[in-house]
């Protein structure tokens, strides 16, 4: 007969495609992983550089008295002029 039967699986050839399955599911949660705990890092590290920056500008304005009248109390905190 022409017709190509393929032989019946072994235990070991099933075993080899399990283990294999499963390294490859291994490897994805673990790239997956290390993705995820990269990108809470990067998001972390730029929120800290831009507290930074944002300290350096309240430094500088106030080094330059751009704070001043609100320091000083001559605003109140709703944008009104406090009596003398």
């Amino acid at each position: 007969m022409l017709l190509d039967v393929a032989p019946p699986r072994s235990p070991t050839r099933r075993g080899r495609a399990s283990a294999l399955i499963a390294s490859m599911v291994l490897a994805i949660v673990a790239v997956t992983a290390l993705a995820w705990w990269d990108a809470r890092r990067e998001a972390q590290a730029s929120l800290d550089d831009f507290a930074e920056e944002q300290a350096r500008l309240a430094e500088g304005d106030s080094r330059f008295g751009l704070g001043r009248p609100w320091k000083a109390g001559r605003i109140s905190g709703v944008g009104v002029q406090k009596s003398a």
